[in-house]
């Protein structure tokens, strides 16, 4: 995703552009780091402490062994879209069409916040799949 424009590479970005750029450009294959298979597996072992570049940008498989073309291999989002502070939306995009990916602020106290206001210094933000939710088995009736 370091090719998608309005990312930060290694640093992060907004899902929303990187959903919209497999909607318009693709994506390859790829695997994690320990399998190295697909078109292009992920360069960087995990947890590691040491600060890595983003990859460049190139229209090439960067496995020798993956023997399916750069243009076959791409795979495309069919739509993409955008839900906010709705949760009825949100239940009801997860039951037609599966997960959604959902973005929220971090502050200096997330690691340890327990309940009531959060810290003021904010650190930055995050992104994580939702794939369910409770309740769901009261809203399937």
């Amino acid at each position: 995703m370091s090719c998608t424009p309005g990312m930060w590479g290694c640093e992060g970005g907004d899902p929303y552009y990187a959903w919209k750029y497999t909607q318009n450009s693709g994506l390859v294959t790829g695997t994690n780091y320990t399998w190295n298979s697909g078109c292009k597996p992920y360069p960087f072992p995990p947890h590691g402490t040491t600060q890595y570049t983003a990859p460049s940008c190139v229209s090439s498989c960067t496995s020798s062994a993956w023997n399916v073309a750069y243009t076959q291999d791409k795979k495309y989002t069919k739509t993409t879209g955008y839900i906010q502070n709705n949760v009825a939306a949100i239940q009801n995009e997860i039951m037609a069409n599966g997960s959604v990916v959902a973005a929220f602020d971090v502050y200096d106290d997330f690691m340890y916040y327990s309940s009531g206001q959060t810290s003021d210094v904010y650190v930055g933000g995050h992104a994580v799949r939702m794939i369910e939710f409770i309740g769901l088995a009261e809203f399937l009736g």
